[in-house]
């Protein structure tokens, strides 16, 4: 149903249009919510999106009343508030992994050498004692070549009897 001019007017008053101030505030509040860094566009836009949601929502159900005006303003804010809420986190899903930190910060991060070198040696000391721990349960068998000059040195053979357990116990589990 369209509206005629004059009750189009009733219903837009001075306390919707208000509302939109309070809808950006509280785009802003989703963001943080959402626990994401937000530019000031992104937060207007949802704001927008959610606000217009809302008023049409609102003027939606308000022709099926006898009396448009009865709920209006509280109409426009709840379903404002869903709209800012559905909105920021659509952006938030239909943006590229990344972009939106990226605007944020910049576009190119370099990092520091040293600090890429250590982090490189923790990672590469982790998957070694990963590793050990792993031979050492028997839930993996080391290679032919790298198991060799250990066993024969100290005299023992490696027996498959730990990887047999670890099957045993995974076959217990399910």
């Amino acid at each position: 149903m369209i509206f005629a001019a004059e009750q189009l007017r009733d219903l837009i008053d001075l306390a919707v249009l208000l509302s939109l101030p309070g809808v950006l505030v509280l785009a802003w509040l989703v963001g943080r919510l959402l626990g994401v860094r937000r530019s000031w566009t992104t937060t207007l836009l949802s704001g927008v999106i959610g606000w217009v949601g809302g008023v049409a929502l609102s003027l939606a159900i308000a022709s099926q009343r006898k009396d448009m005006s009865e709920g209006f303003t509280r109409n426009v804010w709840l379903f404002s508030t869903l709209g800012v809420m559905s909105a920021s986190v659509w952006i938030e899903l239909l943006a590229k992994p990344g972009t939106l930190a990226r605007a944020q910060t910049g576009l190119i991060s370099i990092p520091h050498p040293i600090k890429a070198v250590k982090r490189r040696g923790r990672r590469v000391s982790r998957y070694a004692q990963i590793s050990r721990i792993a031979i050492r349960t028997g839930s993996v068998r080391p290679s032919a070549s790298a198991a060799t000059p250990r066993t024969a040195k100290r005299g023992r053979s490696r027996s498959p009897a730990g990887s047999a357990t670890l099957w045993r116990s995974a076959a217990a589990c399910s």
